[in-house]
């Protein structure tokens, strides 16, 4: 897991803790306070810890083994995202395209894929619907960026297929890794809850 992530854990459990006192305070007013003590203490102390181990134990951390898989056609686009992504901690895999990205999945499961829809062999949403068929990888989260302006019925198609669609043209960087963390992480959150 890339530090900064683990720093923010660490204020993420302190915000509990203040979250836990809050609770504290706006609860107990006009009623007995062992009530909300013993709630805010559950929160701070137990479910708080709980949700930081489990993301930090889960196999979809930034693990040796573990990756993310860059899906694009242009080259530059694909060595940039990477080196992005690398440059955070991240491993990364690129392929040039759907077809490749099926193999490569195939091979060893990502912890996410970055994709893009147009591609000239197998556009996104083919991927999508082919990697979506497969029940060994069907919960792989899967973040869309591309430049493609999406018509209602495009939505349509990528509607429960993908957790994030970004646009090339308005992302930054720190955003884009802010939804890489968040995809990754509410992932490895929902997976621990199973």
């Amino acid at each position: 897991m890339p530090n900064q992530y683990k720093r923010r854990s660490f204020s993420q459990a302190f915000y509990g803790f203040g979250l836990a006192l809050m609770t504290i305070l706006v609860l107990s007013a006009g009623k007995p306070v062992w009530m909300p003590v013993a709630l805010s203490i559950l929160l701070a102390f137990v479910l708080t810890p709980l949700l930081h181990t489990a993301i930090s134990e889960q196999k979809y951390t930034n693990a040796a083994d573990s990756y993310i898989l860059v899906v694009d056609d242009y080259e530059s686009t694909r060595r940039l995202l990477a080196r992005t992504l690398k440059r955070e901690g991240w491993n990364t895999v690129e392929v040039d395209g759907g077809a490749q990205g099926l193999i490569e999945i195939e091979r060893k499961p990502p912890a996410l894929i970055i994709m893009d829809l147009m591609m000239p062999d197998m556009d996104g949403f083919e991927f999508l619907q082919t990697l979506r068929s497969k029940s060994s990888v069907i919960d792989i989260p899967v973040v869309v960026l591309t430049s493609k302006d999406l018509t209602s019925q495009d939505r349509l198609k990528l509607n429960g297929g993908v957790e994030r669609i970004l646009e090339k043209g308005r992302l930054n960087r720190d955003r884009f890794l802010d939804e890489v963390k968040r995809t990754v992480y509410s992932h490895m959150i929902s997976h621990s809850l199973r």
